[in-house]
């Protein structure tokens, strides 16, 4: 599986879904994003938002609020106006860099993780009230209150940056799962995975949900880039060496040239 491509936002782009699918209580959202102007601003940014009907009802993930006493580099999660939040409290730097994001909430409570890392973690907050009928998921741009269309700039602007490698889930995944999933994307067909875009269509104005559930996005004025977090390949462990593994990969420009590998030796290949 390759990873050629992300999405890529000015601030005043966006990609426009339906959210009437996604979850409304129990949840996990991973997404990968990528920006050297976090901070620099006036204004929050706003990754992730779906969903609303009056304030408290929507699902937000957004950086930089500064309507929320928030540090420049802190993290957050809201259901506007506000209400049901949770932030980091902003030491990590963020700026330069890919960084894997992943909010998980139910009964049991609300965690941010980074890079696989726990970072927060809120015991009395399950956002369990996200309203979806009839409502819009945006990607790069904060929604309005009720959920329907692109909200006024104010708190918040548009995230100018790069966003990859999108799941959401009606289930809480383990930080194992988190882990795994940093290093191997979903196969499309996992108990609980709702939706998943890749952004892998690399040129038109659509991207496409890989779950089969149909929640495609109309994209607007944002655009496809090559700067990703990583390429990904399908590595399957052989019993007997756990550092031994087979590689499917397509090699390009290839020559006769060949290396003989011992198990369990390392391989320094192209410098890496």
């Amino acid at each position: 599986v390759s990873n050629n491509y992300s999405m890529s936002f000015d601030g005043d782009d966006y990609v426009l879904f339906s959210a009437d699918q996604l979850p409304t209580s129990e949840r996990t959202i991973s997404l990968w994003f990528y920006s050297n102007q976090i901070g620099l601003n006036n204004f929050g940014e706003s990754l992730f938002d779906y969903g609303g009907l009056s304030c408290g009802e929507s699902f937000q993930l957004c950086i930089n609020n500064p309507c929320n006493n928030g540090n420049s580099l802190s993290l957050e999660l809201q259901s506007h106006c506000g209400l049901n939040t949770i932030q980091s409290d902003g030491t990590l730097p963020l700026n330069g860099s890919w960084h894997n994001w992943v909010v998980t909430t139910n009964q049991n409570g609300t965690k941010f993780y980074l890079d696989g890392t726990l970072i927060t973690f809120d015991s009395t907050l399950f956002v369990n009230n996200t309203y979806v009928s009839g409502r819009d998921f945006v990607l790069g741009y904060p929604l309005s209150d009720n959920g329907i269309g692109l909200g006024a700039l104010g708190c918040f602007e548009g995230w100018v940056g790069n966003l990859d490698d999108i799941h959401i889930w009606d289930i809480v995944l383990s930080q194992s799962d988190i882990q795994n999933y940093m290093n191997s994307p979903p196969s499309f067909n996992e108990t609980g995975l709702v939706g998943y875009w890749n952004f892998e269509e690399g040129s038109g104005n659509v991207v496409y949900d890989l779950t089969g559930n149909g929640i495609d996005g109309l994209i607007n004025g944002a655009s496809f880039s090559n700067n990703v977090p990583y390429p990904y390949f399908t590595l399957t462990n052989i019993n007997g060496c756990d550092s031994t593994a087979v590689l499917n990969l397509t090699i390009n420009n290839s020559d006769t040239s060949y290396t003989d590998i011992t198990a369990c030796d390392s391989l320094v290949w192209n410098g890496n």
